[in-house]
């Protein structure tokens, strides 16, 4: 899957309070942290090294935002020191420690630092004994993982979800839902006119048990999440987009848009996947597919087309203007690539999704589609 820039749809579902709608208040704890959507490699202030191997270090003081940690192997372990001779401040000190094997296998441990004061706004502070994606480019420095986090984090159920609230001291919120009965996130997607995101922020609107409601807002001392419930109202994609696709759909209800792109190896290497499936829809559902590219690029468009022997037809979207007001993909807002619009006659959404997960997805919709139909 590739991405150009985060993926969202506009436009796709309105939705309108309720006349009478009723605001809810659900209260928030505190998160037990498993997770930690942005952590902090500290700054390597001093390292001691092997005195037998000067390709090892023996030990490392970071500077973990509010602390100056000492970091140090001790056979099966990772020791992290908190003392007063590089922490003067200090009125305790702290020693903590984790075993090498589980840090390993356990990428959830973390060690609570206290609370860490921005602009007026407390947030908790965690040190993570591991580096997860981050690494140093000094690999004497990778032999003692540490990274740290500082944010505020709050946690609500409702309606067999969990909603998890973070905010960092950008004074960024953020906030993710996971379905507690799969153990799932949500991801940027969009079902039966339902927009779906991987996170959500206040005056979103978001779809828990196929019910539309607003993220109104967090009270002032992060104890409540204020929600008001909205009906959901599909929309049409825009007219103009509309005038392009309409020929596309021939005698079939449904037509599905491949985006794609020649710059885009997955797009691409699923060809062959969507050859089989266009030969599995073709009885009521049409294919077309939208290359969104650079008009110097129209000559190798057809040539993978031929080159894969892609019989549907494909529209040229010229992505060169950066304003270009006829694009198909600048109107829809499609910012990752492969994805998948399936619509009906009436230019109503029923699915549009993205990359690998996006089109199992949209398989399993067609089969359900092709289901109704036949019965």
């Amino acid at each position: 899957m590739y991405l150009i820039l985060y993926f969202a749809v506009t436009g796709i579902v309105e939705c309108r309070s309720h006349a009478d709608g009723e605001r809810i208040r659900l209260p928030l704890d505190t998160l037990v942290q498993k997770e930690f959507p942005s952590r902090h490699l500290p700054r390597v202030k001093r390292m001691w090294l092997n005195k037998s191997d000067t390709a090892l270090a023996d030990s490392i003081l970071y500077n973990i935002g509010l602390y100056n940690v000492v970091v140090k192997k001790d056979r099966e372990k990772i020791l992290y020191n908190i003392c007063r001779k590089y922490n003067p401040e200090i009125s305790n000190e702290y020693l903590i420690s984790f075993q090498m094997d589980s840090i390993r296998k356990c990428h959830d441990m973390y060690y609570p630092l206290g609370c860490y004061v921005h602009n007026g706004k407390s947030y908790e502070y965690y040190l993570i004994p591991n580096f997860g994606s981050l690494v140093y480019s000094d690999r004497r420095i990778n032999q003692h993982p540490v990274t740290y986090a500082y944010q505020k984090s709050r946690h609500a159920v409702w309606k067999n979800h969990d909603i998890l609230v973070y905010e960092n001291p950008g004074d960024n919120v953020w906030i993710e839902l996971r379905d507690m009965k799969t153990g799932k996130k949500h991801r940027s997607m969009n079902v039966d006119g339902i927009e779906y995101k991987s996170s959500y922020a206040i005056g979103d609107n978001v779809a828990i048990g196929n019910v539309c409601y607003s993220l109104d807002s967090i009270g002032v001392n992060w104890d409540f999440l204020y929600l008001s419930e909205k009906e959901i109202r599909i929309t049409v994609v825009p007219e103009t987009v509309m005038d392009k696709l309409a020929a596309c759909f021939k005698r079939n209800d449904y037509l599905l848009v491949d985006f794609w792109g020649t710059w885009c190896n997955p797009c691409i290497a699923g060809f062959s996947d969507m050859k089989v499936l266009h030969d599995e829809i073709s009885g009521y559902c049409s294919l077309v597919g939208v290359c969104y590219d650079s008009n110097r690029n129209i000559a190798k468009m057809d040539s993978l087309l031929s080159v894969h022997g892609i019989g549907w037809k494909n529209i040229f979207d010229d992505d060169s203007a950066a304003d270009n007001p006829e694009s198909i993909v600048r109107k829809l807002k499609i910012r990752l690539f492969p994805t998948y619009l399936l619509i009906n006659r009436k230019g109503e959404v029923l699915l549009m999704d993205s990359g690998i997960a996006g089109f199992r997805n949209l398989r399993s919709y067609l089969a359900r589609l092709a289901r109704r139909k036949n019965n």
